[in-house]
C-alpha cells in the first residue's frame, strides 16, 4: 500500500488560502501536480486503485482570489 498526503490541502484542484489570513496557499497545487505526475509515470509501479479524499472545511475562491460562499462555493 502506497499512502500520498499534504495536510490541509484538498484533494480537488483549488486555490488554497492559509486559515484566517487569506494569503495564497499555493504549495497544495504543487504537491498535487506532483503527486498526479508520479502516478502517470508508473514511480510507484502498478497503481490498482486511487482513492482521494478532502477535508469539508477549505474556503473556495475563485482565481481572482473572492471567497464564495454559500451555494456559490458549490458551483465550481
Amino acid at each position: 500500500m502506497l499512502t500520498l498526503t499534504k495536510p490541509s490541502c484538498p484533494a480537488l484542484a483549488v486555490y488554497v488560502s492559509r486559515y484566517r489570513t487569506a494569503s495564497r496557499y499555493p504549495e497544495c497545487a504543487t504537491w498535487r501536480a506532483s503527486a498526479l505526475a508520479a502516478l502517470k509515470a508508473h514511480r510507484f509501479g502498478r497503481v490498482d486503485v486511487v482513492i482521494l479524499s478532502s477535508w469539508h472545511f477549505h474556503q473556495v475562491l475563485t482565481s481572482a482570489g473572492v471567497f464564495l460562499t454559500g451555494a456559490a462555493r458549490t458551483l465550481l
